[in-house]
């Protein structure tokens, strides 16, 4: 294996793979190489790690990192691996990786005696910022560092006023904020990989990663009767939308399956206006508007997921599926602004990023080529 992954807690790695592969959906064939955060128990490698999720063991140093989803847009990128210590800075470095475009630099470094003795880890991982300033740690000890909230801000007094009650451990702050976290850390293991990833990243750069970073996104959608973003999770699907979602892993045409094509959506539909469900309502709405889509009746699609939106304005799959929707429609500058509120409403959601991906290269091509193309089947 090539390269290891850890990214936001709770998404499948395949998500996260396509999201690397989606990076300028070139025709280089990478292979297989993504496994799981924390896959070496040891930052010294070696046999013998732990395995973490059944992925395969990592036991060489990543050769580079992408880190994205921070709203810190200048800790957002590609990292490469350094072989020496960067300047002005007091650490023991066992691993440093350096952001060329911003001069960030995330190392493994020795832990504080008191942060080991309360992590029992004698190494953690840091990102540095441009002025030599620690900004977030993680556990070390490990190759491939996780993502989102397994990093949390550094408050330390060794660089401020001498606080003896607080030594030099890490100490939480009300003021932090943890869309400032790194929500996608992913670990590039091969050296080939990791040259098509340069190679192609002054596009991800300028075009994508300021979305991802949660710049000049959208704003918030507003009105309907909630701002959540997905049902809660005491949540019961309605019959059609619950049988489509099994159909699906069966590899079914659940467009086309009774129970739930979309006659049987319709008529769950008309008994949860009758009930006041509102979630019912949206999941149904959307499933509805996924099998217009499919069939190229995007009149109708369009009408069931603007319902969708009317009653839960920030449903994050809703809004992924208007992206979708435009898309295939060839609207592609619509199609981008959809995926960018998807991602403003839910940074988690690694698809998102990866169609918004989709959405800026069939913006470009179309534009070079001077004529629209249509997207490819999914």
């Amino acid at each position: 294996m090539d390269c290891a992954l850890a990214a936001i807690p709770g998404a499948s790695c395949t998500k996260l793979i396509i999201l690397v592969l989606a990076l300028h959906f070139c025709d280089v064939t990478w292979g297989s190489s993504l496994v799981g955060p924390g896959a070496v128990g040891s930052f010294q490698g070696g046999g013998g790690g732990r395995r973490f999720g059944g992925f395969v063991q990592v036991n060489d140093p990543p050769v580079g990192f992408f880190v994205g989803g921070s709203t810190i847009r200048e800790m957002n990128g590609l990292y490469s691996r350094v072989h020496h210590a960067p300047a002005g800075t007091s650490h023991e470095y066992s691993l440093a990786y350096s952001q060329e475009y911003t001069g960030w630099t995330m190392a493994m470094v020795k832990a504080p005696e008191d942060v080991q003795a309360s992590t029992g880890r004698k190494t953690e991982w840091m990102f540095i910022d441009t002025s030599k300033m620690d900004r977030f740690r993680h556990d070390g000890d490990q190759l491939i560092p996780g993502a989102g909230e397994r990093w949390s801000h550094v408050h330390r007094t060794k660089n401020a006023e001498p606080d003896p009650s607080a030594g030099t451990a890490v100490a939480a702050a009300e003021e932090d904020d943890i869309e400032e976290l790194p929500w996608q850390v992913i670990g590039v293991g091969g050296e080939q990989m990791m040259e098509n990833l340069k190679a192609h990243f002054r596009f991800y750069k300028h075009e994508v990663q300021m979305a991802i970073g949660g710049s000049n996104l959208p704003p918030m959608p507003e009105g309907g009767v909630g701002l959540e973003t997905a049902p809660p999770a005491d949540f019961t699907l309605p019959a059609p939308v619950l049988a489509a979602s099994e159909g699906e892993d069966a590899g079914q045409d659940v467009c086309s399956e009774s129970g739930s094509d979309i006659a049987s959506a319709e008529a769950a539909l008309e008994s949860a206006r009758t009930s006041g469900n509102h979630w019912a309502q949206a999941t149904l709405h959307l499933h509805i508007a996924v099998c217009e889509r499919k069939s190229r009746r995007f009149q109708e699609a369009t009408s069931a997921v603007k319902a969708a939106l009317g009653i839960f304005p920030r449903y994050a799959a809703a809004l992924e599926e208007r992206g979708k929707l435009l898309l295939d429609e060839l609207r592609y500058s619509a199609a981008i602004k959809a995926f960018e509120t998807a991602l403003h409403v839910d940074r988690t959601r690694p698809s998102i990023a990866m169609w918004l991906v989709r959405a800026h290269t069939l913006e470009r091509r179309a534009k070079s080529s001077g004529q629209e193309e249509k997207p490819a089947d999914r």
